[in-house]
């Protein structure tokens, strides 16, 4: 398959809305290594994952950034994958290959276990007093499956659902994706790589729904090659993304993806990203917009809070406002007016 073919799919067409989102600012960073790791009030946290002890805070207002240092009770674990994410008045800590979380205060940024050897995970989403989301792969079935950790008073306890994500082929490859929480409807989103759709689960796994985005996509196209010496499947180049990264926030699915529709010029691509827009009441797709940055570089993350989009595209951080005449966000469009009473 070249690699037009690969990109474009003309059985879609895309509904663009060029005044969705309007760029606020940008900020060039130390490295291109960094990652959004949440939000606090009117600041900024993004992890690094080059130095997975620190964090930096920007403020919303772009005017400068500070580094923090964090401490964790153990130092000495074998880790390979550290993130940290940010849920205030909390942080989290964690590497799936210990596999270990730790959990702190952003006040002082000190941690200590809050899981350790209860389940390995490839990712995790911290949902408020619900636990944390991870996904993980069944020693029962080999496959790709999520998880939900929870602290009680007897200890940690780990739950798994082995039937939310559906296997098509390998169960791991096929099924990989991104895991999401939405605050508002306190559910789970799970996005999926290499096809069309998007499960939707409560805070307890339950499978509430299963959506469909607007590409074609409904069986992983993967390339996948075996290493006999080593006996390792590793996923080649020729694999095809439906959905590169995905956010929530509100009543809203966003998705980044660089697949082309109907009557979509590939030159757009070198200066600019693709973001779709689903309603997760409604299951439907409402429109998508473009996201203008620095050419040649690729959208690396992305995250949305309130009326506020923050994206990072290689060593940047880009700052847009959702126009209030396309999302319904209620209250929580607050930060983009902390931005201005700061510019």
């Amino acid at each position: 398959m070249s690699e037009e073919k690969m990109q474009r799919n003309n059985a879609f067409q895309r509904r663009y809305m060029p005044e969705a989102v309007e760029e606020m600012g940008h900020l060039t960073l130390d490295y291109n290594a960094y990652y959004i790791a949440g939000m606090d009030d009117d600041t900024i946290h993004l992890g690094n994952v080059s130095a997975p002890l620190y964090l930096t805070k920007v403020a919303i207002s772009l005017t400068g950034a500070e580094e923090v240092q964090i401490e964790i009770s153990d130092l000495d674990l074998p880790y390979q994958r550290v993130k940290t994410s940010v849920v205030p008045p909390y942080f989290y800590l964690g590497d799936g290959t210990v596999p270990v979380l730790f959990k702190g205060s952003i006040h002082n940024f000190k941690a200590d276990y809050y899981s350790i050897e209860d389940a390995y995970f490839t990712e995790f989403v911290v949902a408020d007093s619900s636990g944390v989301g991870i996904a993980t792969i069944s020693g029962t079935t080999g496959s790709k499956a999520l998880g939900l950790l929870r602290k009680t008073k007897m200890g940690t306890e780990f739950e798994m659902n082995t039937s939310l994500l559906e296997k098509q082929q390998d169960g791991v490859f096929d099924t990989d994706g991104i895991l999401l929480w939405n605050e508002k409807h306190q559910v789970f989103i799970y996005t999926y790589y290499y096809r069309n759709q998007y499960v939707i689960a409560n805070n307890a796994l339950e499978h509430q729904a299963t959506g469909t985005t607007i590409d074609t996509i409904s069986r992983a196209i993967l390339d996948v090659a075996h290493y006999s010496s080593k006996d390792q499947f590793k996923l080649g180049g020729r694999s095809v993304y439906v959905n590169r990264q995905s956010a929530t926030s509100d009543d809203y699915l966003y998705i980044h993806s660089d697949r082309l529709g109907k009557y979509e010029k590939a030159s757009v691509l070198e200066q600019a990203s693709i973001v779709d827009v689903y309603n997760i009441q409604e299951y439907t797709y409402a429109f998508s917009f473009y996201v203008f940055h620095q050419k040649g570089q690729r959208l690396s993350d992305f995250k949305v809070y309130g009326d506020l989009l923050i994206v990072i595209v290689d060593d940047v951080l880009w700052l847009y406002r959702l126009n209030p005449n396309y999302f319904d966000l209620g209250l929580n469009s607050r930060y983009t007016a902390r931005y201005q009473e700061n510019d």
